[in-house]
């Protein structure tokens, strides 16, 4: 799910003939904002305590904002907060995945994919 990109800084780059090494990875980031409660050094089996809304909540939050049908759901850590990804998809088939934050239901983004079938 993590995309890596490499972010070149002038200053970090080790140049060797004509040969550009970039000395820092980065994570394109999958959501828009952050959540509510941070997944740092917390092990995945911990996340069902940790979350304060109900996968139904989250589901209810996706649908109300994007109406269509949950047809995926999940609990898990993105960009290093606890969040629910909900794939909706509408009557014209189009899917969207809504990142809703696991701690206060806030719709923290949304990616929107293609139509299935």
């Amino acid at each position: 799910m993590k995309r890596l990109l490499f972010k070149l800084i002038p200053v970090q780059l080790a140049i060797l003939g004509s040969l550009i090494i970039p000395t820092e990875l980065i994570h394109a980031k999958d959501i828009g904002k952050d959540g509510s409660i941070r997944t740092q050094n917390v092990s995945k089996k911990d996340y069902p305590g940790l979350a304060k809304i109900s996968l139904q909540e989250a589901i209810s939050t996706a649908t109300k904002k994007f109406p269509g049908k949950a047809i995926e759901a999940e609990l898990e850590s993105e960009d290093g907060f606890l969040i629910y990804e909900v794939k909706v998809m509408s009557s014209d088939k189009a899917t969207t995945k809504v990142f809703v934050d696991a701690g206060n239901s806030n719709i923290l983004g949304t990616e929107r994919e293609g139509k299935l079938g």
